[in-house]
């Protein structure tokens, strides 16, 4: 009997935790301008992000490197990731990214590159198709580097989304947001990296 009347109160506590957190990010929306709240239109940023789950993004920001952030491209707004900065050369080969010949890892692509290699036909194909930046639109043809205030971004679910490799780099301008935390579902309250 204990037990059950410790766990009670160890859920209402929980739960009363988790509403004055969440009363607090709402009020700082109203006392800071720049934090908003936003509602996931898609899955291109799938599992990282899910369609319908609500966020919490600051518009005053300095973009860097696998920061999700908020792309105004033609009529909606699209969460995506920084991947390349102004003067970085980006390639991609055989799934592993290099940005000014340096490889990087992308541990946030795990559980999307895992589900895709499962499927039997997938096995022996690449997540991330190859490119490099003569295939981005925008990109320096002299230099194969990303021209100085664009950015090149990529959702994480790469093989259903449209992102640079469709559209070209992104302009600063177009970045709206940075993405904070995510506040709905409340299970998954909690920072975005």
């Amino acid at each position: 009997m204990k037990t059950k009347q410790k766990k009670r109160t160890q859920h209402f506590f929980i739960f009363v935790f988790l509403l004055i957190f969440l009363i607090i990010i709402l009020l700082l929306g109203f006392i800071v301008p720049q934090v908003k709240s936003f509602k996931i239109p898609d899955n291109s940023m799938y599992h990282q992000l899910v369609k319908g789950e609500h966020i919490i993004y600051k518009e005053n920001f300095i973009p860097q490197r696998f920061n999700i952030v908020l792309v105004k491209h033609q009529d909606e707004i699209i969460p995506l990731r920084i991947i390349g900065l102004p003067g970085d050369e980006v390639k991609m080969l055989e799934d592993t990214l290099l940005i000014n010949k340096q490889e990087y890892r992308e541990p946030y692509l795990k559980e999307n590159f895992l589900n895709y290699k499962a499927e039997a036909k997938n096995y022996k194909n690449v997540y991330t198709e190859n490119f490099d930046m003569r295939n981005i639109h925008g990109s320096s043809a002299q230099t194969l580097t990303i021209p100085q205030n664009n950015y090149l971004v990529l959702g994480d679910n790469r093989r259903q989304v449209k992102d640079s490799r469709d559209f070209g780099l992104v302009s600063r301008d177009q970045l709206k947001g940075v993405t904070l935390i995510r506040y709905y579902p409340l299970k998954k309250m909690g920072p975005l990296s």
